[in-house]
């Protein structure tokens, strides 16, 4: 059903690149711009500037570790990697706090690739680290890789990308996010939807399905960047 909606947004051609928050399942290589955060696609293949957050109530739930079992771009990825069965608060990693460097007062978006096939349960998430302009996107579960933002504007100089993994969280579950931006709005641009096979309609009432499929994937989208579950 997701590959169908996501054929039906490429028939109709819908343009949310510039809508304060959206989501882009089965994005299309070479499309799309953003700026990727100091080692936001984790290709020195370890995970330099990300060091993990554990409260002492998460230690021993879980790591994100540089790996190249999924990539989006390049050879690494992070990958969520639950040590154990666990609900609630979970484990995350964080930028260095003068890593990322914005202007106060100017809008900025913040986004990855996702993916999270084989995933059924828990969030996989990213955040600004509670901050007073906090945005949190989501990954979808049991999706290939998929491109999720949200807009923000800091009251700060410099932000922190924290990225979790959290909720109901099942060991052997795996999710992997690469590509990690923060990009001035102007500047931005979400990726197409990959090109699929346009579907011969034979009725009208085709036609109403794709269009209310439309809808839905568009109000998903922006239940997507709302605060999600408990996390560290």
């Amino acid at each position: 059903m997701k590959r169908v909606i996501a054929a039906l947004l490429a028939v109709f051609v819908i343009e949310i690149s510039h809508a304060d928050a959206g989501m882009v399942l089965d994005p299309e290589a070479g499309t799309g711009t953003w700026l990727t955060v100091p080692n936001g696609g984790f290709e020195t293949g370890d995970m330099s500037s990300w060091p993990p957050q554990i409260p002492p109530n998460n230690a021993g739930k879980g790591l994100f570790v540089a790996s190249s079992e999924q990539v989006w771009s390049g050879n690494f990825s992070s990958k969520a990697d639950p040590l154990t069965n666990f609900t609630g608060a979970g484990f995350a990693h964080i930028t260095d706090p003068t890593a990322i460097t914005v202007t106060p007062g100017e809008t900025y978006v913040l986004s990855a690739f996702f993916y999270t096939a084989g995933m059924t349960h828990g969030n996989l998430s990213m955040d600004l680290a509670d901050v007073g302009f906090n945005i949190r996107i989501n990954a979808t579960l049991d999706e290939g890789w998929h491109f999720v933002w949200g807009e923000f504007t800091p009251t700060l100089n410099n932000v922190r990308v924290r990225i979790l993994r959290d909720s109901d969280v099942r060991l052997g579950e795996f999710g992997f996010i690469d590509e990690i931006g923060i990009t001035p709005l102007q500047d931005f641009r979400a990726p197409n939807v990959r090109t699929a096979a346009v579907p011969e309609p034979s009725s009208l009432v085709l036609c109403g399905i794709g269009t209310m499929g439309i809808i839905l994937v568009l109000r998903r989208s922006r239940r997507q960047t709302a605060f999600g579950a408990e996390h560290p």
